[in-house]
């Protein structure tokens, strides 16, 4: 092969020379000259000789102008053959492979993995041919921690006699990764590994990939990296797997749906489901394990080609403490984003503290207050408001999974209160400040609070204690008890609600229930106050919002807030500015929406604790500690390896559901799965962390902390994992518009099915140093040839 083929047409300049040659030898005239008889007899006798001579002198200058086109041309060996003309620095091939788990999907029997594997190894065999080339591979899974300094696959591998079979049968074993990893990050660090590289080889980065549109849409980020490798003097080639698009499902997320969320009671979840294929999918079926053992399978009618669609189905478990959830969906083209984790972590009960005013301290108000206490019941041992929340939350003889203990409020400065999820405050009565702190302690570490304002509330009070300028738990300050005169001429609503979790069972067709509802005497607060989320304006006893954490969820007639919520640390709180029992309003008489809105509160208030979220394939798994009671060390229990099914991209409908993925027990997992030893850190706060780097597969990561002393036996923690569920939208880049991103950077896309030899990137050896010699020995030669055949000068 030659660098410049086209200079060999200039090889047929060759023959002027054998025409100037003969043309020179017809030149002569015969002249009859009877001394030069004596020289043509001698003549005669040297002929052959003279012959021989010339006809060397004509080869050596043939052969001149032939090493000169030649030498031009730049021609190159390959194979062993070439090892014997040394030359120039070996060749090494840096091959960027696509690992992420859409090289999964399957084409003819085989995935595109296995077809990206074969491609692998014929580049391989190409440069074995010389026993002395070198390539290294990066898996696109591993782009990242080479980039930032570990070992890749293959480092400078020898593809020597002993090596390549070697290298052929440590790729053989190679499985795509369900990580989502992209070009970027491949090419990224080839970058960074390229100096090293080519100051010692001629490099050749070979990028094989299926080339998914979500990767490539994105051309700026992608040329820019190709021009900085071509910058740095190395070749580049790109090989495609795959060229058509195949339908997938994926399972886009899972998660709880609002509600009481406690064992024995039945808990919602909602599943997505996304179909990335171009036609509609029916009957799409899911099926459920919850803690190892099947659940009743939800379906999904139908899902519109590049729509999702989701279901909600309920689960109940049998205890508190975390569950392990798995969804499966039925096989499709690609299998890793068929599944789902979650882990359920709820308690047995949500327990909810009551706190209501000593009946001694508590201010009856007279009957002329209020035209609604005329028919309120009598209670003789416990305020009239804690009879109806604890009724609404918690009746006799019904399972809502919550445990409600009333107490006075000197039960909050000799109590712990991390125990309790909820603390209500029935008439907000006046707190020691040892009650105000560990109130807001509770709170601020993930706890919810609410109050419930009635006749025994003191504005000052909770302006100077609760409230503190904004700085305490209490969302506003307050002002004044206030009276709402009725509208009989408009007969408009009370009050209206904001959208708010607590309120979804209302936005449709709950509605009517929250407008029979009659508001006679509420808490105003002070005209300076100010709110995140306000519908009026301050001065008129409303809520500004300018400033303020607080949000308005409820607003009342004249515009004055009514229900008001404030996040503090890691908990909130809930304000509602008027009494619980029938006593400023008549909501809790009767009507079903008082039930239901206080079972959706307590509900809204406990999520912060136990709250788990699934991670990421490829990102870290982090938690915290504390070191006092627990080992430093941390050891790790990955998901174990399951075996994937055979997929195929036209699902039957009659094909029996899968049985979805079962959990494995610790002792289980321990055998088929090799711990991970973590070493915890301390952090600001005094307490450890752990952090898990190796997140490389989906499903479940089983955390165990070995306590000290003689507390108990280890504690687990667990922990979920998932794939990017994107990387399983399998359309494809394609090739038009792929070549004009290309074409700048003079760049093309070859398909793998016609990959084969390309010599221009194999190892070669160069002759140029050779035929210059040759040429200076030609023409030497020739010079001194024809300085004997020649007649001296006279």
């Amino acid at each position: 092969m030659f660098a410049y083929p086209a200079l060999l047409w200039a090889l047929p300049v060759a023959a002027v020379v054998v025409l100037i040659h003969l043309i020179n030898m017809f030149r002569h005239r015969r002249v009859e000259w009877a001394a030069f008889e004596f020289l043509l007899a001698g003549y005669k006798k040297s002929r052959t000789r003279i012959f021989l001579q010339q006809l060397l002198l004509l080869l050596l200058r043939v052969f001149a102008v032939l090493a000169i086109v030649l030498m031009l041309a730049q021609p190159r060996l390959y194979g062993p053959i070439a090892g014997m003309f040394g030359g120039e620095r070996p060749r090494l091939h840096l091959i960027l492979l696509d690992d992420s788990f859409s090289m999964s999907d399957r084409v003819a029997g085989d995935t595109v993995f296995d077809d990206a594997l074969a491609t692998v190894g014929k580049i391989l065999e190409q440069q074995a041919r010389s026993g002395r080339e070198r390539f290294s591979l990066i898996r696109f899974s591993q782009a990242k921690a080479v980039e930032s300094g570990k070992a890749a696959d293959f480092e400078e591998f020898l593809l020597d006699e002993a090596g390549s079979p070697l290298a052929r049968e440590r790729i053989r074993i190679l499985e795509p990764s369900e990580s989502s990893a992209g070009p970027e990050e491949a090419l990224a660090a080839a970058v960074a590994q390229l100096p090293e590289l080519t100051a010692k080889y001629r490099c050749v980065v070979d990028l094989v990939s299926d080339f998914r549109l979500r990767d490539w849409e994105q051309t700026e980020p992608l040329a820019k990296l190709f021009a900085q490798i071509k910058n740095q003097g190395a070749a580049i080639r790109l090989i495609r797997t795959v060229d058509s698009q195949h339908p997938n499902l994926a399972i886009r997320q899972v998660k709880t749906v609002e509600g009481i969320h406690a064992a024995e009671v039945p808990i919602l979840l909602e599943a997505t489901v996304v179909n990335f294929g171009t036609r509609p999918v029916e009957n799409v079926r899911l099926g459920v394990a919850l803690d190892g053992r099947s659940h009743s399978s939800p379906n999904i009618p139908i899902i519109a080609p590049e729509k999702e669609a989701t279901v909600r189905f309920p689960v109940r478990v049998a205890g508190g403490g975390p569950h392990k959830v798995q969804l499966q969906l039925e096989p499709d083209a690609v299998a890793a984003d068929n599944r789902y984790s979650l882990v359920l972590d709820v308690p047995q009960e949500i327990a909810v503290l009551l706190i209501v005013p000593d009946l001694q301290d508590r201010a009856v108000p007279d009957q002329a207050d209020s035209f609604l206490r005329r028919n309120e019941p009598e209670t003789d041992s416990e305020d009239s408001g804690a009879v109806y929340l604890r009724t609404a939350i918690a009746p006799e003889g019904v399972r809502t999974g919550v445990r409600v203990q009333t107490e006075s409020p000197a039960f909050l400065s000799s109590h712990p209160l991390e125990r309790f999820d909820v603390v209500v405050l029935l008439d907000v009565p006046p707190l020691e400040l040892s009650a105000v702190r560990s109130l807001e302690s509770c709170l601020a570490s993930g706890g919810g609070g609410a109050c419930l304002f009635g006749q025994a509330t003191e504005p000052m009070f909770v302006n100077e204690k609760l409230y503190r300028k904004g700085e305490g738990c209490f969302p506003v300050a307050l002002f004044k008890q206030e009276t709402l005169l009725p509208d009989y001429l408009t007969r408009r609503p009370d009050w209206t609600l904001a959208e708010h979790p607590m309120f979804r069972v209302f936005e449709k067709s709950g509605s009517p229930l929250l407008n029979t509802v009659r508001i006679e005497r509420y808490f105003s607060v002070e005209p300076t106050a100010t709110a995140a989320a306000g519908n009026g304006s301050a001065g008129d006893g409303s809520v500004d919002s300018k400033s303020s954490p607080a949000k308005t969820l409820g607003t009342l007639r004249n515009g004055a807030p009514l229900i008001l919520e404030k996040e503090f640390g890691r908990g909130r709180t809930l304000a509602f500015l008027t009494t619980a029992a029938p006593v400023w309003n008549d909501w809790a008489r009767g009507n079903p929406s008082f039930v239901i809105t206080m079972l959706e509160m307590i509900a809204y208030l406990s999520r912060n604790r136990g709250e788990q979220q699934s991670g990421q394939v490829g990102q870290p798994i982090e938690f915290e500690f504390d070191p006092n009671r627990y080992e430093n060390a941390v050891r790790i229990i990955p998901p174990v390896r399951e075996p994937v099914s055979e997929s195929t991209s036209e699902p039957t409908s009659d094909r029996e559901r899968p049985e979805p993925v079962l959990a494995v027990s610790p002792a289980a997992a321990s055998n088929l799965a090799s711990p991970i030893v973590a070493e915890s850190r301390p952090n600001a706060s005094g307490r450890n962390v752990v952090r898990v780097e190796s997140t490389e597969r989906s499903g479940f990561y089983e955390a165990w902390l070995s306590r000290r002393g003689t507390e108990g036996s280890d504690e687990s923690r667990l922990f979920a994992v998932n794939v990017d569920f994107a990387e399983g939208n399998l359309a494809i880049r394609e090739r038009t518009s792929l070549s004009e991103m290309l074409r700048p950077l003079g760049l093309s896309v070859e398909d793998s099915a016609r990959f084969g030899t390309a010599s221009e990137f194999e190892s070669a050896r160069s002759l140029d140093d050779w035929l210059l010699f040759v040429v200076i020995a030609l023409l030497g030669s020739e010079l001194f040839l024809a300085g004997r055949l020649l007649p001296p000068a006279k």
